[in-house]
């Protein structure tokens, strides 16, 4: 494994003060940073690195223990040529995004000691999480190849295929033995472009015990088995318990779609309000100023509903803790209260839900009423003046 000189990354001397290193972290850190290279894969790669070297350097803890490995870190990995066994501790971090090499100084267990004669001791792997299906293809086949997973009634949970219509649901098959591992669980709620949420996200709720089956099909060919998921028997909860839980959770995840699905509409259909009033300020006359000012006032409509359902005013991660968050964020953050524990979900955790879910039929009482009555009204006054009408998304 390559080792990483993390002076030179922020090319700083071995004897760099701490005030040296954060300056010349942020000055590396502003030039490659994602938001200002944007697509550039080499820049994203370079400001990872650069911002695994400042986690290290900027620490004074992991600094010493790094300093103290040096260029021939590996072999410290190792026991002793005879006898005895070594084992070097350096405590558990969060090591998301970080290098191979990161995680291997600095992950929790410490290094693997020697046995007798220096043999290295390895480190086992705990098994996948989720259903692990394996199935052989005697070729690669040229056509589609989908796993479906469905519930008790032959309901489709999920479904992954070679060919898929999103990232998330795509399934890699080669010629011979091939492993796929379904994590349990069900869709996410939907997403829309720049959404930032605090304290809460978008996956799906696990699914809850019960029976279950896996379905390989292509090319006219299929085949199923079933397969059940258990309860963790060290758990007091009944099946019962959990699938109230699932139950709950799949209720706030549709609602965060229907937020989400609203948010997406109302922008979809400004654009195109502002498409009309561009075109219509260029028309002779006054009908154009008037079909402006309509486009104005239907997007103001527009904007109020989407600024109680979404914190619009959100450009990064830390923004939240200056705009507070509305009403998609509120009900995606229960879900982490409600997913906690592997419990039946709390009288005031139903009750908060019910509440919010009530909050939000509001402002989609609100939009239905406008795309009903005023976006009609709008396309009958574009109609003569040889402006496109709005299409609903």
């Amino acid at each position: 494994m390559e080792y990483k000189d993390y002076y030179k990354i922020l090319g700083v001397p071995r004897t760099a003060s701490a005030k040296e290193i954060k300056a010349a972290f942020r000055k590396l850190a502003r030039k490659h940073h994602p938001d200002m290279n944007k697509g550039d894969a080499k820049a994203e790669a370079r400001f990872k690195e650069i911002n695994e070297a400042n986690e290290v350097l900027s620490d004074p803890d992991k600094r010493k223990r790094y300093d103290a490995l040096g260029p021939d870190w590996y072999q410290s990995r190792r026991g002793p040529a005879s006898g005895g066994r070594v084992q070097v501790d350096f405590g558990g971090e969060d090591l998301g995004g970080f290098s191979e090499f990161f995680r291997t100084i600095f992950g929790g267990g410490g290094f693997g000691g020697g046995d007798e004669g220096g043999a290295q001791r390895q480190t086992g792997r705990n098994p996948p999480n989720g259903a692990v299906v394996f199935f052989y293809l005697k070729a690669a086949p040229d056509s589609e190849v989908t796993l479906e997973f469905l519930d008790a009634r032959d309901s489709t949970i999920r479904r992954f295929s070679t060919r898929p219509r999103e990232p998330a649901d795509s399934l890699r098959v080669t010629a011979g033995m091939n492993r796929f591992v379904w994590n349990l669980r069900y869709p996410d709620a939907s997403r829309f472009p720049g959404m930032i949420f605090w304290a809460g996200g978008t996956q799906g709720p696990v699914a809850p015990p019960g029976g279950y089956k896996v379905r390989l099909r292509t090319a006219g060919w299929s085949a199923s088995e079933s397969f059940v998921v258990k309860k963790d028997p060290r758990l007091s909860v009944t099946d019962d318990d959990l699938q109230q839980q699932f139950t709950l959770l799949s209720r706030i995840r549709d609602r965060v779609t229907a937020a989400n699905d609203a948010v997406r509409r109302i922008r979809a259909v400004k654009e195109q309000l502002d498409g009309a009033a561009a075109r219509a300020r260029r028309l002779p006359g006054g009908a154009g100023g008037r079909i402006a000012a309509a486009a104005d006032s239907l997007k103001t409509k527009l904007s109020g509903v989407e600024e109680e359902i979404y914190q619009v005013k959100n450009r990064s991660n830390q923004d939240p803790l200056n705009y507070p968050i509305r009403l998609n964020n509120k009900i995606a953050a229960l879900a982490g209260v409600v997913a906690s524990a592997d419990a039946r979900p709390t009288d005031q955790s139903v009750q908060v839900f019910e509440a919010l879910s009530a909050a939000l039929q509001v402002q989609l009482d609100r939009l239905k009423a406008i795309f009903d009555a005023d976006v009609p009204a709008f396309n009958k006054l574009v109609h003569d003046a040889d402006v496109p009408a709005l299409t609903m998304p």
